[in-house]
């Protein structure tokens, strides 16, 4: 029986974490085939972020591998205050080095152990903020998908926009 990875990039922050786990253990429950390895970047926002990538790196769910990565030196303070959506961008500009060399290393035990029994990388789950790396996939001639995590209102609401607008 094959096995299949995929590697998840999210968002550093407890809502984008934790649903990212979530959803990874619900795509292993649907087919044991299946291993998640998550690599999570460090963002200091906050005691309850770290503490749970730490509880989650120390005993991680069945099937699920957590790579913290290196910090980065984060983008300067005062960008954060003039546009929070450049400073988002510029962090993960900055952590796509670190990913890249995680998935190189990835690829690279994987190759090694080629057998029948071997894992195949199955593709790179990125989080909606981290599609900058989806070159980072292309690299490796890895597919990429994007993973929004968002809650039911946020999605009906945006249903709600795009038939609003039809309608008007």
């Amino acid at each position: 029986m094959k096995k299949v990875e995929l590697i998840f990039v999210p968002v550093p922050g407890m809502g984008h974490l934790a649903s990212t786990v979530d959803f990874a253990k619900r795509l292993i429950h649907r087919d044991r085939r299946i291993w998640i390895t998550i690599l999570c970047m460090n963002w200091s926002s906050g005691a309850a972020d770290e503490e749970y990538t730490k509880s989650l790196a120390a005993s991680p769910p069945d099937h699920i591998q957590i790579i913290e990565l290196p910090r980065v030196d984060p983008p300067p303070a005062d960008m954060r205050l003039k546009s929070a959506e450049a400073y988002i961008y510029e962090f993960i500009q900055r952590y796509i080095p670190p990913v890249r060399d995680a998935v190189r290393d990835i690829v690279s035990q994987r190759q090694k152990s080629l057998s029948d029994s071997s894992t195949r990388i199955a593709g790179l789950v990125l989080d909606f903020f981290c599609s900058p790396m989806i070159d980072v996939a292309s690299e490796f001639d890895l597919p990429s998908y994007i993973y929004l995590t968002s809650n039911a209102s946020f999605l009906a609401f945006m249903f709600y926009l795009v038939t609003d607008d039809v309608k008007y």
